[in-house]
This record gives structure tokens, sequence and C-alpha cells, in this order.
């Protein structure tokens, strides 16, 4: 009855109109919200990862991306970025207008998804409820690898059900080299490598069948193989080390487990960010980035095994974390980004602690997977590649950029779970009051208060100061100083802000105003040693350089690879006629050395000579 009903009433969705419908709806929503949210320059400016990839892919396109190191981040997003840029040189929006179509993508496999599973209108309905999902429309058009690698991601699922109805050498071929692909952007989506060759053997009827499917599970598998391998050689070739795809994933492990998982979760970009990852270097003898992955691998274990109960813990209070209702940040909060758009602000919000959509999408998943999951072979490999993804997203730390690759996985199910509350309904079965009490609990349950690591950091001045040093890149220091002082009145003590604006001031030639910027940043964050680099700089080039000397002793003793402070202390030991030493310091930097003659000729040329500030 459900069924019909629902059909009759829903019947000009169908075929072609159906997918030229969700087509347009897409098209709409997504260049919609790129349109209005760019009116602000939040949007407009690249700021932390997506600076990194928009000045990678700038490198890329001007010949500059040979290295002699393997590839720190998977390589797929960086080359997708710098070829929006061939098509759209110089054109932020235009890059924008570009990633939004990857999510129409991404709406539109979720249609052929939930078309596998459900009668077309509940595809239909899956389809429209793509279109107007906040985090899905605003990670799909920001310069980040979360919108391309949840199209792929579902891209995988697609042919992975098709792979599974019609295991043949071909389609496997096809769907193995799409996870490869897929795994160049998240390397965790290789965990559905095992569940769709499990799912085959599994769905096989008899041994026979079993048999059969040798060919095809090794094209699978090959497939993947050939989109990883020329990496892999890549790496290899260029610093002789085994790295299959990047040399992240030793540090995004740590941050996730380890004795102080939540002031590791909660770091910020920046200073403390740049002591963890010179951590193996510093303190664990490690030489290069492959050493330095293996150095944090050897952390994680280390923990596991001598704090098992901690480890533990720590699992299921990210597991907690992934399920519960809000939007989690990692670089950027979504909350934030919502009070500069009017549409973002409509899709994504919080009332206390429930928060809209995930609050409601999640416990409805859960609904269907559990009515459908012994029903529909399709629906049972979809809740299987949920789970097993959730725990790799577990395994390392939750964060809603880490956890949209899922999504459209997740949007499916949910609709399943409103389609059997409305079966429950239209047929009178007693079985109705416990569908619905079921969801009501898994609300509350799933909106209960969550404590997360980074409650404490005030993103929305942490978003203002990198608009402003983003601003100040492009050569618009006033505009830059305006967010800086907005970031400020925010929050006071913001030590980033009052260095950013002191090296907008050293810049703009008001030495004095720099000077006390630098200053109160070191009182507000004594170890900054950025600050104490510029303020030493300032100083020298008033003639105090005894004060600037010491700065300087301080600075390198906080971050001793610095060759740029290196550098400044040797110009200004060269200034208080101490020689020997300035030389230690000029070799450490990568400088020529000094003879007494030279330096007796350039004495006067180094009274006035300006230092290098941090940057």
């Amino acid at each position: 009855m459900e069924a019909g009903t629902v059909t009759n009433a829903c019947s000009w969705i169908s075929g072609r109109r159906a997918w030229l419908i969700i087509l347009a709806i897409g098209l709409v929503t997504n260049i919609a919200f790129v349109i209005e949210s760019h009116r602000e320059e939040v949007f407009r400016i690249p700021t932390l990862d997506a600076a990194t990839y928009h000045k990678k892919a700038l490198s890329i396109n001007a010949g500059d991306a040979s290295s002699s190191t393997p590839f720190w981040q998977p390589p797929l997003y960086p080359y997708v970025l710098s070829a929006i840029y061939r098509i759209a040189p110089d054109s932020m929006f235009g890059a924008r207008i570009c990633h939004s179509l990857l999510g129409v993508l991404t709406i539109l496999v979720v249609f052929a998804l939930a078309k596998r599973v459900a009668p077309p209108p509940w595809a239909f309905l899956a389809a429209l409820t793509a279109c107007f999902y906040g985090p899905l429309l605003f990670f799909s058009s920001q310069l980040l690898p979360a919108g391309l690698a949840t199209f792929l991601d579902s891209l995988v699922l697609l042919l992975g059900l098709n792979f599974l109805h019609r295991p043949t050498p071909r389609r496997g071929l096809v769907c193995g080299a799409a996870l490869g692909l897929a795994a160049l952007a998240v390397p965790n989506i290789l965990v559905l490598l095992p569940v769709l060759i499990l799912c085959a053997l599994r769905f096989a009827s008899s041994a026979d069948d079993r048999r059969l499917l040798l060919a095809p599970t090794f094209s699978l598998a090959a497939g993947a193989l050939i989109c990883i391998s020329p990496v892999t050689i890549r790496n290899y070739v260029v610093s002789g080390e085994l790295v299959p795809i990047s040399t992240n994933g030793g540090i995004n492990l740590y941050i996730g487990n380890n004795s102080d998982a939540s002031a590791t979760i909660g770091i910020r970009p920046g200073l403390d960010w740049n002591r963890l990852v010179a951590k193996p270097f510093e303190k664990g003898g490690a030489t290069s980035e492959s050493e330095a992955q293996n150095y944090f691998f050897r952390r994680v274990a280390a923990y596991a095994f001598s704090e098992p109960w901690s480890f533990v813990r720590g699992t299921i209070v990210k597991t907690w974390h992934l399920v519960n209702s809000r939007e989690i940040p990692r670089n950027i909060d979504i909350y934030t980004f919502r009070n500069y758009s009017v549409l973002l602000r409509s899709l994504v919000w919080r009332i206390g602690s429930f928060c809209f959509p995930f609050g409601l999408l999640l416990p409805l998943a859960i609904l269907g997977m559990a009515t459908t999951v012994r029903q529909n072979r399709d629906c049972a490999t979809l809740v299987s590649a949920i789970a097993v993804y959730a725990a790799s997203v577990v395994l390392f730390f939750p964060t809603t950029r880490y956890i949209l690759p899922m999504i459209p996985c997740v949007i499916v199910l949910a609709v399943l779970g409103v389609r059997a509350i409305v079966a429950g309904f239209l047929d009178r079965t007693p079985g109705r009051v416990i569908l619905v009490s079921a969801w009501v609990v898994l609300v509350l349950l799933l909106n209960l208060p969550a404590e997360l690591p980074t409650d404490a950091i005030d993103f929305e001045a942490e978003l203002l100061t990198n608009v402003g040093v983003g601003l100040q890149t492009r050569d618009s220091a006033e505009k830059a100083i305006g967010y800086y002082e907005r970031a400020l009145a925010i929050s006071p003590e913001y030590a980033d802000a009052h260095f950013y604006m002191g090296t907008a001031f050293r810049d703009a030639g008001k030495g004095d105003r720099a000077m006390t910027c630098h200053r109160t940043a070191l009182e507000h964050r004594p170890d900054h040693h950025r600050a104490m680099n510029d303020l030493a700089v300032l100083l020298s080039n008033e003639d105090r350089v005894e004060e600037a000397v010491s700065l300087l002793r301080r600075s390198i003793a906080l971050d001793p690879a610095n060759k740029r402070t290196m550098y400044n202390l040797a110009v200004g030991l060269l200034r208080l006629d101490k020689l020997p030493e300035a030389n230690e310091w000029l070799k450490k930097a990568g400088k020529p050395t000094v003879s007494r003659a030279q330096l007796e000729m350039l004495q006067q040329q180094l009274k006035g000579k300006k230092g290098q500030g941090s940057g």
C-alpha cells in the first residue's frame, strides 16, 4: 500500500525527467550558495589548509612542483585544483563554481545510489535532501579535498554495487580504478576494498560461484593498484623510500591516539603545529618525512600497548563524537562561517545541544539500517561500508570534514528510515509506534551535549585573523589591520592577531606600533618565537642590538631549526663584534662566513642593515 500510494502521488517523477529536475535543483542550490557567500571576504580569501592547497596548485602550474621528498598530503586534490586554475586563472569565484559542480555530481550519485535500494520517489527525496544538506553544500565549495573525496567515495560505492550484482573482471577493474583514484584524495577509502571482496564472497550462492570470483576480485585490487602505483613509484624515485601515497598518516594517527589526545586534537595551525611536526626530527632522530611518519606510528603503538585502557577509553570518546549531532571543526568551523551566509545559516544551526541537520539525519539513518539491512543486499553493503569507513575515521579522529564522504550513504539510509516509518503508519502495523519511539530516543541520545577538544578555541577570532593574513599577502595591509582589530575585539588575548598586526605595521614602516604589537603578543604568549624574531629585528634597526641578540637567542632555543633567525642572530653578533660566534651561526644558516677584514669593511653597512622578519 505504502509504495503504491507514494508512487501514484509522485508519478510525475520518472525517468529522465527526475534526473533533469535533480540536476536543476542541485545546480541552483550550489551556484546560489557560491554567489551569495562570495560577497564576504571570509569566503573569497583561502585560509589555513585552503591557502596551502591554493599555493600548491599555483606552484604546480608554475612548474615548481618538483620535490625530493614523498608527498606529504595525498596528491590528487592539488593537481585537480591546478587544472581548475588553468580553466579559471586568478579567479577564486570561478574556482569555487567549479568546486560546487562536484557537489552537483555528488547529488546525482546519491540519486543513483538511492534508486538501487528504494522506489523512485524515495530516491528523489534522498537526492533532494543532498541538494539542501548544509555541510555538503559548504565543503563542496571550499578549496579543500572534502568535496572531491565525497564525490569519488560515493562513485566507488555505486560502482561497487554494480560489481556485486554481476562480478566481472571489467566491472572489477573499473570499480578498483575508481577506488584507487579516491585513495589519492583520501587514503582511508581503501578500507572499502576488503568490504567489497567480502560482500562478493558472502553473496555467492555456492563454492563454484566463489571460485569464479577469483578473476573479478583480482581485477578489483589490480584497478586500485594501477591508480596508486604511479604515486608510489614517484615517491620511491625521489626519496628512495617506499611511501604508497603520502607521509601525513603517522601524525594524523598520533593526534587522535596519545595520552594527551584532547590537546593534540585541538592543536592549532602555527607555532604548536610546527613544533609537533618537528618533534620526530628533534627528539626522534628522524632524517626524512618517511622516518617522521614511522616515529609517530611507533609512538601510537607504544601508547596502545602501555596504556590499553586509556587507548580504549579514547576510542569510545571519539566514537561518541562521531555519532553526536554537532558539526565537529578541524581547522575551520562551519558554525563560524554560517554567520557570513544567509543560506548556510538556514541549513546549519544549533539550539542548545540540538544540531540540525545531522541531529535528525543520523537517527533516521540508524533506523533505516535496522529495518533494511537483512532485506536487501545492496542495503547490507551500504551499511557495511558506512561501518568500516566510520571505524577508519574513529581510528584517527572524527571531524565533519573527514566524516563528509560517508554522508551520501547516510542520506540514502535516512530516507529508508523515513520510508519505514511512513509504511508503518500507512499499513497501520503495530510496529509503527516502536519505530517512532526508537527514532525519538535516538534523536534525544545523539543530541546530548558533547564536550569537544576544540570547545575552547575562538574560531571567529581565528578566522578573521587568517583572512587578514590572506589580505596582507595580497598587499592589502590596511584592510588586513582592520581584520586583526576585529579579531582582537572578540579575543583581546589572541597572540597571533597581535603578531600579524605587528607585521602589517612593520611593512607599513610604522616600527613603534609594530613593536607594541609584538610585545603584546609576547605578553599573552611568551613562547611566540616569531614575535621574538620580528621584535628583535625592529630593535636592531634602532641600534638596540644587545636586546635584539638576547631575544634572538630565546627564539632559537624555541625553534632551533629556523635559519632566518640564525641569520638575524649572526648579523646582531657581527654588530657586537663577536666574529667567531657570528660565523658559527652563519654556517648553520647556510650563509658565507665573514673574515675580520671583511667585517671592518662592512661594519658601517651593518649598522643600517635591516634584518629579516619572520614573514
